[in-house]
Parts: structure tokens; C-alpha cells; sequence
């Protein structure tokens, strides 16, 4: 599918409706989500599985299995099913998957990822892992409610929160995306991000539900009438602000797509979903 046109969903739905009530109560809910999680974090066995404490890292081999990936034929490339490097920031996760010969997904590709995801869960196209070998029904539908809220059983209930690549800068009344983010240092060595700027396509520029259609950055076409959440139908978006980052949530609740967080967050259930190539995976090319 052309990912300059729409992605899915019905056109009519344009109009956003902001909420300010509504959006307060899902920052208080993503605060208690996040304390749950720091509580549950601290009744865990250090290095047991993928689940880990703040401020460790998670360490993989350079080649990772297939089977851990989801492909995504219209970038060719392939997302990972799990989180990796909770607890860290957006610089050190960056230097982290740069290590392992990862990336971080931008919002156009981690949005198609999770459209693919959803179409599949609902009877369309089935998907398929980075080996080419196909994905079982059970695993995705547990996917899709693990990526976008309801039962999360199969995932121990933990939230879905994931850095994705892009940062948004304002200048001179201009409004700008950058993608392919790696971290530099300022003039007094202070961290910094930098990537590949272009000029900003969000048509949704206040927070509320939208609907899910979305534009070849990755941003929603338009708002969606519902005043709460409906998983499959819509998503609550937090428009652009100047020099913050993107990350998408989920808990049981709702699905969040945030454009409003900043690099140096680090909280113990917000890691990546990261992205790699043929080259990263155990046996070579696909």
C-alpha cells in the first residue's frame, strides 16, 4: 500500500475534539502505570529473562534469532515482538542498539508495523517472522492486545511503552521532523540529539482521539468523533512540542501515541521495540 496515501480507516472521520479533562487522565494513569511497574520491578530477580531494573542493560548477542522479529514487508525490515533497554533514555538507548547493530523505528514504520499487526489480528493478511516462517494466529492476536491495550495475559501484563525515531524541532515558525537520530555532543559536551531533518506533515495539531489513517511520516490524518478509547478504531494522540521525542503506550486500558515526551526520560517500562535488518539475524539473509 502507497504509505503517501491513507493507511486505513474512514475518511469522514476528521474532527478532533480536545479534552483537557481527559488528557490529564491519562497522564495520571500513565504515572500509576509507571509506579506499578517500578513496584513490580523491585519484587523481580535481577537478570532473570528480558525482565530488568532501571538503569541495566539488557545484552544480546550481535546475532539475534529471527523468530524474536516481526517482518514488515512494505520497509523490508523487520520489529521486534518484545522491549529491550527498559530504563534508560532515548540517548542511551540509541548508543545501546547502535552497539547491536539495531535501530530504533521511526513512526512511519513502527505505524505500519502495528497497522500490519492489527489487520492480521482481524483476519487479513497473516504475518510473518524475520526467517520468512509464519506467525501463529494465538501469537498475534496476543500481539496486537499486548501493542494496543486489553487482555495483556500472555505478556505477564506488562505495558507496552516504546521510544520511536523521531524528534520535533521548531524554527522560525517552521515545524520540523528528524529522523535517523543518533547522539552527539554540544560545544560544553553535553548530549545532544541530531538526525535527518525534514519539514513536519501533522495535520493534528491538538491532543485527542484520532482515527487511524495516517500520512507517509507516520502522523494521523485527522480526529476521530469518539470521546474514549476503542481498540481498532482509534488512538489518543499528544500532537508535536518543541524539542521533544515520539513514543507510543499501551496498557490495559488505552493506546497512546505521544509527541510530547523528552530524550532524557528514563523510566523502568519504557524501552524500544527495535528494528533490524537480514544482516542481524542467525542465518544470513532471508
Amino acid at each position: 500500500m502507497n504509505m503517501r496515501q491513507r493507511m486505513i480507516g474512514d475518511g469522514s472521520l476528521r474532527k478532533s475534539r480536545y479534552d483537557p479533562n481527559l488528557a490529564d487522565e491519562l497522564r495520571r494513569d500513565m504515572a500509576e502505570e509507571e509506579r506499578l511497574a517500578k513496584l513490580r520491578g523491585k519484587n523481580n530477580d535481577a537478570g532473570v529473562g528480558e525482565e530488568t531494573l532501571a538503569g541495566e542493560e539488557v545484552i544480546a548477542p550481535a546475532n539475534i534469532s529471527p523468530r524474536e522479529y516481526i517482518h514488515v514487508p512494505q520497509f523490508n525490515t523487520n520489529i521486534a515482538m518484545r522491549l529491550t533497554h527498559k530504563g534508560e533514555d532515548m540517548f542511551d538507548t540509541l548508543e545501546g542498539l547502535l552497539k547491536k547493530r539495531l535501530k530504533m523505528p521511526s513512526p512511519a514504520r513502527f505505524i505500519r508495523h502495528w497497522l500490519n499487526v492489527k489487520e492480521a489480528a482481524s483476519g487479513g493478511r497473516g504475518l510473518v517472522y524475520a526467517d520468512g516462517s509464519l506467525v501463529g494466529d494465538d501469537v498475534t492476536k496476543d500481539l496486537w492486545n499486548y501493542m494496543s491495550s486489553t487482555d495483556r495475559s500472555a505478556w505477564n501484563g506488562e505495558i507496552f511503552w516504546t521510544w520511536l525515531d523521531a524528534r520535533f524541532v521548531k524554527k522560525k515558525k517552521k515545524w520540523y521532523v528528524e529522523t535517523g537520530l543518533r547522539v552527539d555532543k554540544d560545544g560544553k559536551g553535553q548530549r545532544i540529539l541530531k538526525g535527518h531533518r525534514e519539514i513536519l506533515n501533522c495535520p493534528v495539531r491538538k491532543d485527542g482521539y484520532v482515527g487511524l489513517e495516517f500520512n507517509e511520516q507516520g502522523f494521523p490524518l485527522g480526529g476521530f468523533s469518539g470521546g474514549k478509547y476503542q481498540q481498532g478504531k482509534n488512538i489518543y494522540f499528544w500532537h508535536p512540542r518543541d524539542n521533544c521525542v515520539a513514543r507510543l503506550f499501551a496498557n490495559s486500558g488505552r493506546a497512546l501515541f505521544g509527541c510530547d515526551g523528552g530524550p532524557s526520560v528514563a523510566c523502568a517500562s519504557l524501552g524500544v521495540v527495535a528494528e533490524g535488518d537480514a544482516q542481524n539475524f542467525l542465518g544470513g539473509e532471508r
